[in-house]
């Protein structure tokens, strides 16, 4: 739809951040028309050891969690380089329809 936007050449980096009780992140695309070119660097999260499950901000839709890994839906070109998530309950990344820079489509 020519009224969708494109989100291209996005880089997430210098992140640091501690004490964190949900989720180390989230990056929701439309499977019609998803970001293009994702790079996450130099990027580290620490949960808190006494997290208690919450919904993530702005993402209607998604259960309640505590300690989740980073979530990406819907990314192509996605690259990640010093990415740090340490006490997450389960996988550091949670990938779902997301080629990584390199992979062939």
């Amino acid at each position: 739809d020519a009224g969708t936007p494109s989100l291209r050449n996005i880089s997430l980096r210098d992140v640091s951040c501690t004490g964190v009780q949900h989720s180390a992140g989230y990056v929701l695309g439309l499977p019609e028309h998803p970001p293009e070119n994702l790079r996450i660097e130099d990027y580290r999260v620490v949960f808190d050891p006494q997290a208690t499950p919450g919904e993530p901000d702005m993402a209607e839709g998604i259960v309640a969690v505590a300690r989740e890994g980073f979530r990406v839906l819907n990314v192509k070109g996605l690259v990640l380089e010093n990415v740090q998530i340490e006490g997450a309950d389960g996988p550091t990344f949670i990938k779902d329809n997301v080629f990584m820079k390199g992979d062939v489509t």
